[in-house]
């Protein structure tokens, strides 16, 4: 069936192969959903495409002519997206892309303050561009991200498994537990849309009733992967002003899955198999030095939530996780006070 559907859906328009699909699903056995589920899931195993970066100087220099192009094998079209700093002087210093190497088909040209960099698509499998400045001012210059695109199963998968979710009289014959694993994997292994499109699954997933579909040990490589992005944006706070969407996704995922863990009553559990040996040295030195800051003794027990403040006794000396440094840490600092913990004496004698 899902074979089916996946042929459709090159023949069909996407209401009407919606409307198919509906149709589909409400005849359909338990046997049939799970089937139809599971290869939904292989279907969006399918490799994604290439992505590829060009950028110049920060700034550019004056006097500049520069043209190059990005290739990117079986597309069908190419995805571009620029950085939010993008910048030129108005008028004079352009980017001009193009779908053909003389620069007359599908023609973009961007130049001017950074509001004026739209991301775009092009047909086909090549980009070309080409960069001019004249001999006066500069600014920061460009930087954009090349992302390809082909009409693949995929696609088909993501909106089947989209719709079964959504139906609340389907949701109840599918194998949650498996679709779930199979997800995560997806999202670890895809990249640009694709993955973020298997994230919005996991969110789907996590708002289901079921407490025992989802195990959330299982998240711990897209954990990796949101450390490694806060960190990023920890050490240079000024390179991006809005969180990509990416960032925005998994910040929601986690801040669910915390809020799941806590419901089944594991979260020390899942706050310890999120997090690697060198990550707790690491967020350890990092309270103490905290509270050594705030001036307050160095103890388990005092940094709490602040929803968990109305909870304690007045002048108990809670510091709330906003004093500390704000939400964007909490996870961090719970698995942190999990080990201390287990070793309050020796992170006493070391201080």
């Amino acid at each position: 069936m899902a074979y089916i559907l996946d042929m459709l859906v090159q023949l069909e328009e996407k209401t009407l192969w919606e409307k198919i699909l509906q149709r589909v699903l409400k005849g359909c056995g338990q046997s049939m959903l799970c089937s139809l589920s599971l290869t939904a899931c292989q279907f969006m195993e399918e490799p994604g495409m290439a992505v590829q970066i060009r950028e110049s100087k920060h700034p550019y220099d004056n006097n500049t002519s520069f043209e190059d192009k990005v290739h990117i094998p079986g597309a069908i079209y190419l995805s571009v997206k620029f950085d939010p700093r993008c910048h030129s002087e108005e008028g004079c210093d352009e980017l001009i892309m193009s779908s053909s190497a003389d620069f007359l088909q599908d023609l973009h040209t961007f130049s001017g303050s950074p509001q004026k960099w739209s991301d775009f698509e092009i047909p086909g499998d090549t980009l070309y561009y080409r960069f001019v400045a004249d001999m006066s001012n500069t600014e920061w210059g460009y930087k954009f991200t090349v992302t390809g695109g082909h009409r693949g199963r995929f696609q088909t998968g993501f909106e089947i498994l989209k719709q079964m979710l959504a139906d609340e009289a389907v949701l109840r014959h599918l194998p949650l537990s498996d679709i779930w694993e199979w997800q995560v994997g997806v999202a670890c292994r895809q990249t640009g849309t694709q993955r973020l499109k298997a994230i919005h699954l996991l969110l789907r997933l996590l708002q289901c009733q079921s407490q025992t579909a989802c195990e959330l040990m299982l998240l711990r490589p897209l954990w990796q992967l949101f450390v490694s992005m806060e960190t990023t944006l920890c050490q240079d706070p000024a390179c991006i002003t809005v969180l990509l969407p990416l960032h925005r996704a998994l910040t929601e995922l986690f801040f669910i899955a915390e809020s799941r863990a806590t419901a089944q009553g594991i979260l020390q559990e899942y706050l310890l198999a999120m997090t690697t040996d060198q990550q707790l040295l690491n967020h350890t030195a990092m309270v103490r030095a905290q509270l050594r800051g705030c001036g307050r003794p160095l103890h388990c027990g005092l940094l709490v939530p602040a929803a968990s403040r109305s909870h304690q006794p007045v002048g108990a000396g809670v510091l709330t996780v906003e004093e500390f440094g704000g939400a964007r840490t909490l996870v961090l600092v719970l698995v942190v006070l999990l080990v201390l913990e287990h070793c309050v004496s020796l992170v006493h004698h070391s201080c």
